[in-house]
């Protein structure tokens, strides 16, 4: 009797067995599938996205409607200044020291406008099987107030704490919160000295105007000469010619992309440089 309960001991366990492999192979392939597809876009180069906005949570570390709302105040600030804070999120740095990628999003980006070197990157990559990693990463012509010091502190004191937690918004919000005030004196006192630059500019054209007005009546009032007719014809053609001169001169701003209150993409690679700093958390 008990030999042959042993038997059908070990026949049930062999049929509960082979069941409970059937019906789990589906969830077992399922989860390979799924680890699968997590390492392909885990291993994605940053640099080859198509960034369609200021806030690329790429990491998905934001609520919606805080990336909704870290997006607004970015374009906002970019609508007033044409300065540029991208915020950028990654799960791998694909080999990539943080500050040298946080660089190359700025610069192959576009994030800061050719010539400028007006924008800056923020980057972080959370903590999963590795450490997490935070760069900032400021263009040549804002490191006058942002000077790599400044950005080293900004990570310690004001992002790193809410990192350790995982309060990634508020880590970035404080990071923003500390930048866009001195972004945005900076930027003023630049449009101050252009604003003084096109009024003498105009006032040196017209002295220019008066100027061959002025040549043109002594010419025409010379003996021998053909007349007023003649001046007057002669007035016009400079002052023509003088208006060509300055249109030809003058160039449309190549701030463009971020009119209308929302993100119109990035410009052309801006022009390297720059400084900033990282960390781990």
């Amino acid at each position: 009797m008990g030999t042959r309960m042993a038997w059908i001991l070990m026949d049930l366990h062999g049929f509960f067995k082979s069941v409970l492999i059937r019906r789990t192979r589906p969830i077992r392939v399922a989860i390979i599938f799924l680890l699968t597809l997590n390492t392909l876009f885990a291993q994605v180069d940053p640099l080859t996205y198509k960034p369609t906005s200021l806030v690329n949570d790429f990491a998905g570390v934001f609520t919606p409607a805080q990336e909704a709302s870290l997006e607004r105040q970015l374009v906002d600030f970019n609508d007033s200044t044409t300065n540029v804070i991208a915020v950028v999120t990654v799960n791998d740095m694909n080999g990539y020291p943080s500050w040298q990628l946080a660089y190359d999003i700025l610069d192959r980006w576009g994030v800061q406008h050719k010539d400028d070197g007006n924008g800056i990157v923020i980057l972080i990559k959370p903590r999963n099987e590795t450490a997490g990693d935070v760069a900032i990463s400021v263009g040549y012509s804002l490191e006058a107030v942002i000077p790599d010091i400044l950005a080293k502190r900004i990570i310690d004191e004001q992002m790193i704490p809410d990192l350790k937690e995982e309060r990634y918004y508020d880590a970035v919000t404080a990071a923003i919160d500390v930048m866009l005030p001195l972004i945005a004196d900076e930027i003023a006192h630049e449009r101050e000295y252009n604003a003084i630059g096109i009024i003498v500019a105009f006032m040196l054209f017209f002295a220019i105007i008066i100027g061959i007005v002025i040549l043109i009546d002594k010419k025409g009032g010379k003996p021998g000469s053909s007349g007023g007719k003649s001046g007057n014809g002669g007035f016009w053609r400079a002052l023509w010619l003088a208006s060509m001169a300055n249109g030809g001169s003058s160039s449309g701003g190549h701030h463009g992309g971020f009119g209308g209150g929302g993100f119109g993409g990035f410009g052309s690679r801006g022009g390297g440089g720059g400084g900033g700093a990282s960390g781990r958390f």
